[in-house]
């Protein structure tokens, strides 16, 4: 269809379906249920207007820069807002893209370094609004947005993991399910099943974080999702090295 045609709803949902949607649902199934329903709402009159998707990704990319900025000056419920928008416009990019038949190599990395920006900023938020409260709890004074951007490397280490296998070496997502295990006779013991099924699920949380933020800011228990955010990404960053680690030879 010609890109400024106004495309239908059912044709935005059937791109996507036909795309990604098995993928998101199996390790992001939170932006599935929350964000996606929204996006494909905007996405046919943002077409309409000769928006593009390399548009929506540099607003994205500008929203994610000043998380930090957002979180300083409009507190914890300006903070989710905007990071509730970034995380609709995240998808609503994608959609565009297949929708007008304008996906690119150019366009997907843009997407990636935008996605790196914002979880290295939101931490940092988080991190940065932890730490006036420091001196009367029992968080450490000063470490909070340290420890932010600790959670952050970890996650984007993780994630840089997983994308050097998947493009350079053709391995595969490590959370898809692992095919030929048994054949190979490397098949995973009961305690691994057990974390390749449990994983992806957790995983699927980490899209809901600008609401964790809201209810944990609002009830001032803002220093646990940091806690939170510490643990997964370490789990993040372990399980992907393992999974790496079991699928090369």
């Amino acid at each position: 269809m010609p890109p400024t045609a106004t495309p239908r709803l059912a044709d935005v949902v059937a791109a996507y379906k036909a795309a990604k949607s098995g993928e998101e649902l199996r390790g992001e199934w939170g932006a599935v249920l929350l964000y996606r329903p929204l996006s494909f709402l905007l996405t046919p009159p943002l077409v309409a207007l000769g928006i593009g998707a390399t548009t929506v990704t540099a607003v994205s990319c500008l929203l994610a820069l000043a998380l930090p900025i957002v979180a300083l000056t409009g507190g914890v419920v300006w903070l989710a807002a905007v990071a509730v928008v970034f995380s609709v416009l995240d998808c609503v990019d994608g959609n565009i893209a297949r929708i007008t038949a304008t996906t690119s190599r150019r366009g997907q990395y843009a997407d990636f370094i935008t996605d790196v920006v914002y979880r290295v900023a939101m931490y940092l938020s988080i991190g940065l609004l932890v730490a006036p409260g420091a001196v009367e709890g029992w968080w450490p004074l000063g470490a909070a947005p340290g420890l932010a951007l600790a959670a952050a490397l970890l996650a984007v280490a993780a994630r840089l993991s997983r994308v050097y296998v998947e493009q350079d070496m053709g391995a595969g997502n490590p959370y898809e399910a692992k095919a030929d295990a048994a054949s190979q006779g490397g098949a995973p013991g009961p305690l691994a099943r057990v974390v390749d099924g449990l994983f992806p699920f957790v995983s699927g949380i980490d899209p809901l974080l600008p609401l964790i933020v809201l209810g944990a800011g609002l009830f001032g228990e803002l220093e646990w999702v940091l806690v939170w955010l510490l643990a997964y990404s370490a789990l993040d960053f372990v399980f992907t090295q393992v999974e790496i680690l079991r699928g090369l030879k």
